[in-house]
């Protein structure tokens, strides 16, 4: 039950921050301030996509029995 609720919650954090970041990054016009904010949640993304949440959360979802 654990590795279920784990795999959601990764899967919607890592939408969300995505989404909230191209939306500041999109709807930044000019600040500076707010498009940095957006490329932080950018990058926080980038780094947790490739190698760690991502692919941990991928690992869960294969081993959870159908």
């Amino acid at each position: 039950m654990q590795a279920i609720v784990e795999t959601i919650f990764d899967t919607v954090y890592l939408i969300t921050v995505i989404t909230i970041g191209v939306l500041m990054i999109r709807g930044g016009r000019g600040e500076r301030q707010f498009r940095l904010f957006g490329w932080m949640a950018v990058a926080l993304w980038a780094a947790s996509a490739p190698g760690g949440r991502l692919n941990h959360s991928c690992s869960r979802i294969m081993s959870i029995p159908r």
